[in-house]
């Protein structure tokens, strides 16, 4: 599947909003989300790296990492921003890891620490997806 840089940017803003409104619930631990939207949401987010991936490996570049080339042209607000979504989703996986052990080898069970857990990755790539088309909207052949 191909994507525009625009629709890039709308799929990761759209499902940026998605997981902080699931990551606001599971910290007020108001509503427990089932089994099928944390693997929607999931599902996603690898969309959203691997297609966001793509597209700047895709681009023409001179540097030795393609990677510099987002991280260089965005505006400053939405670098420090990108930078916050990092620093935040590491300091909440560290508060959330310690997640009891279920029964057996495998627990698929939805608790509200796994969704918050999951929840701040979520919003690490859907953030990336969208600058990474945001970056590139300008580059639309």
């Amino acid at each position: 599947m191909q994507l525009s840089p625009k629709q890039l940017s709308a799929f990761g803003f759209s499902g940026f909003v998605l997981s902080v409104l699931v990551h606001v619930l599971a910290l007020s631990r108001i509503y427990l989300v089932s089994n099928i939207t944390v693997g929607a949401l999931t599902l996603g987010m690898l969309a959203a790296w691997l297609l966001s991936s793509r597209m700047i490996k895709e681009q023409p570049h001179t540097e030795e990492s393609p990677w510099k080339i987002v991280f260089i042209r965005i505006p400053l607000w939405l670098r420090y921003g990108f930078y916050f979504v990092i620093i935040y989703a590491l300091v909440n996986a560290a508060f959330a890891l310690p997640i009891p052990a279920g029964k057996g080898y495998v627990d698929l069970e939805v608790t509200t620490a796994k969704v918050r857990l999951l929840s701040g990755f979520w919003l690490l790539f859907y953030a990336f997806a969208f600058i990474t088309g945001a970056v590139f909207r300008g580059t639309e052949e």
